[in-house]
Parts: C-alpha cells; structure tokens; sequence
C-alpha cells in the first residue's frame, strides 16, 4: 500500500468509531442518522457513542467523553451543533 494509501486505511477500513452528538432523541439529527447507517449497513467494529449523561444511545454504548474512551478510535464522527 502507498503512503497515501495508508494514510486513509483508518478513515476506510477504522477498527473502531466514536459518534460525539448523538442522543437518541433527535432522530432526523447527523450523528443519529450516522448511528442508523453503522447499524443497517453491518459496520462490524466497535462503535462508542460519546454522551455526557447518557449510559446508551440506541443500543451503543456510551462514554462521558472521547478521554474515557480505553483506545483512541480510528475514526471520530462528529455531529454536534455549532
């Protein structure tokens, strides 16, 4: 694989991925719907919500923050409003 190449393996093949923004609530929301395609499409690798008050948000789990998480994720999503 080239350096380029293996630059994006984490974006294109992540061994895990954070969704920060999600909190089930709003269901027609970025990070909602980005949980609805990990699920429906068959992403087979851990996915960890990132929720300050939350202990799930639609069947994932939850973490207070992305410095609770045990590793750092390969792939961070992030759907907060500005």
């Amino acid at each position: 694989m080239t350096e380029k190449g293996a630059s994006l393996k984490a974006f294109f093949e992540p061994r895990s991925i954070a969704v920060v923004g999600a909190s089930g609530t709003n269901k027609g929301g970025f990070a909602e719907q980005v949980l609805w395609n990990l699920r429906n499409f068959g992403v087979n690798v851990p996915v960890t919500v990132i929720h300050p008050r939350q202990s799930s948000v639609d069947g994932f789990p939850c973490l207070p923050s992305l410095s609770a998480m045990p590793e750092r994720p390969d792939l961070c999503v992030i759907g907060v409003r500005r």
